[in-house]
């Protein structure tokens, strides 16, 4: 009984920059091929200087001993060895003839390289460092610099909630027709209004202080103010305060000398 389907499609962004003249979202990765090809060969080195940097024993061929099946092993535990003399080394001992093979391992190198471009794939996807865990310094902030700090990634919500806000709408609506048809609720079907939050709260104390300001200068009505302070209530709710604040403040009441008419 419904003209219309009971889910909703919602992009991720727009536009695709490879089908920009249809409305199909892209992935925040998209154009960020490179660079994950990039991240992924740094840490493939890294993997690669681990293995290198196992540590290994040069020794000559006199110190393995020969096995049954044709290998060589050459014994870690052994205690003692027979000291021979090999033509070249001057007198040396073979057990000097041993060396300890370590590469370096460039852990610290590849760290900074990864996250390097870890920061470069972040910023190409649209948010911002910070939200990811990096550039944080462990450092507590105020609503106000973490704002600017996530700047990048409170703008790319922002675009995705103007995506988001209208389908949830369209979901609800049709839930309603669903218990009105399917279910006989008799309920009416009623489009809702979807407002999504911001998902850093603003701190009540700077913008306190930046009304009390405005008051002070007397550079901002009374319902400017309220609106400042509740940016996200609705016309009515903002006329009730309004009209709350100037009856409790005597704002409301009548000049006296505008009172009655002169004689």
């Amino acid at each position: 009984g419904l003209d219309r389907l009971a889910c909703t499609y919602v992009p991720n962004m727009l536009p695709n920059r490879r089908f920009r003249a249809m409305p199909i979202g892209q992935p925040d990765i998209q154009g960020c091929e490179s660079l994950l090809d990039s991240l992924d060969e740094i840490v493939t080195g890294l993997l690669w200087d681990v293995l290198l940097g196992q540590g290994r024993l040069a020794a000559p061929t006199q110190m393995f001993e020969l096995q049954g099946d044709g290998s060589w092993r050459f014994d870690l535990h052994k205690r003692t060895y027979m000291p021979l003399e090999i033509s070249g080394t001057s007198g040396q001992p073979i057990d000097q003839l041993m060396k300890v093979i370590q590469h370096e391992i460039r852990t610290q190198e590849h760290i900074d390289a990864a996250l390097y471009f870890t920061e470069q794939i972040v910023g190409a996807a649209g948010y911002s460092p910070q939200t990811f865990g990096l550039k944080i310094e462990g450092r507590a902030e105020s609503g106000t610099a973490l704002n600017i700090r996530e700047r990048q990634s409170f703008l790319t919500a922002g675009k995705k909630s103007a995506y988001w806000a209208p389908a949830l709408e369209e979901v609800l609506e049709t839930l309603l027709m669903i218990d009105s048809v399917q279910l006989g609720s008799g309920v009416t079907p009623e489009r809702p209004t979807v407002e999504i939050q911001d998902s850093v709260p603003h701190d009540t104390t700077e913008v306190a202080a930046t009304v009390e300001l405005l008051a002070r200068a007397q550079a901002a009505s009374v319902e400017t103010r309220v609106r400042l302070l509740h940016p996200s209530w609705s016309e009515k709710d903002v006329q009730a305060e309004v009209s709350r604040i100037l009856s409790e403040t005597g704002l409301q009441m009548p000049d006296p000398m505008q009172a009655g008419e002169l004689p």
